[in-house]
């Protein structure tokens, strides 16, 4: 069986979470890590955030993670979430293909700069810390291979398993 379009409403994240106890945070495992999140600020965010793009940040943000299961993962999943909202911050989602060019650029930038990605939990931390040299490399590799497939029209290249 292939993968195609219709099964990109089949995938779901998943992760383990584990209520800290007295509090709204969740604990869930990160390598040797533990992040501490809390999922109504993150809610509240994405909510806001699809108000102000027209209800347009959330389809983005699954487009999106294809985009990144298709490149072998760069980027883990809250990651993307979070630079949708940061990216989409000040700039209008017109298009999906604007959205996505502009994504694929700006968050380039982000990466590059190695920017403060928020995280929404405790301790603020900056995402893109999670990431190793090797990775960060790799990151900005797929999102500039992106952006000039993108500008070239190379739509199916950038989305091979879901562009029939």
């Amino acid at each position: 069986s292939s993968s195609g379009a219709s099964d990109v409403y089949k995938r779901q994240d998943c992760i383990p979470a584990f209520q800290k106890q007295n509090s709204s945070f969740l604990e869930i495992p990160d390598g040797d890590d533990t992040k501490h999140v809390e999922p109504r600020s993150d809610e509240a965010l994405l909510s806001t955030l699809n108000k102000e793009t027209g209800g347009k940040a959330t389809p983005l943000i699954r487009l999106l993670k294809c985009w990144n299961s298709e490149w072998k993962k760069p980027m883990k999943s809250y990651l993307i979430e979070r630079l949708v909202a940061k990216v989409f911050e000040d700039k209008k989602i017109n298009s999906w293909v604007k959205g996505l060019r502009t994504f694929f650029q700006y968050t380039l930038g982000l990466v590059v700069d190695h920017a403060f990605i928020p995280e929404l939990g405790e301790p603020k931390r900056n995402l893109l810390d999670a990431y190793n040299t090797s990775q960060l490399n790799k990151m900005k590799n797929v999102l500039s291979d992106s952006l000039e497939l993108s500008r070239d029209g190379e739509w199916g290249s950038i989305f091979q398993g879901y562009w029939g």
